[in-house]
């Protein structure tokens, strides 16, 4: 008896989820880096009142595009060793 059903999986398809999980990763990693650097650049051209709210405003998307990059890494590298018919029971 087991705690779960078993499920066959190709492994060729959970090499590929690993791969766009990696993909995923690197592209909210792009993401996080480039809202930072633009926000640096829009943020010099602000003084004033505007100059506090305009240097919070990206915190949340490069927070969130962080998260989510680790998230996709770990995912990857949860899968890469089962893709690779590495992972024994």
């Amino acid at each position: 008896m087991s705690l779960f059903e078993h499920h066959p999986a190709a492994l060729p398809l959970i090499e590929d989820s690993a791969h766009r999980a990696g993909r995923a990763a690197n592209q909210a990693a792009a993401l996080a880096a480039e809202v930072d650097s633009q926000s640096r650049i829009a943020s010099s051209a602000v003084s004033g009142t505007l100059a506090v709210p305009m240097a919070r405003a990206p915190v949340p998307v490069v927070r969130g595009s962080t998260k989510a990059s680790q998230t996709a890494l770990v995912a990857q590298a949860s899968l890469e060793p089962v893709g690779r018919g590495r992972l024994r029971r």
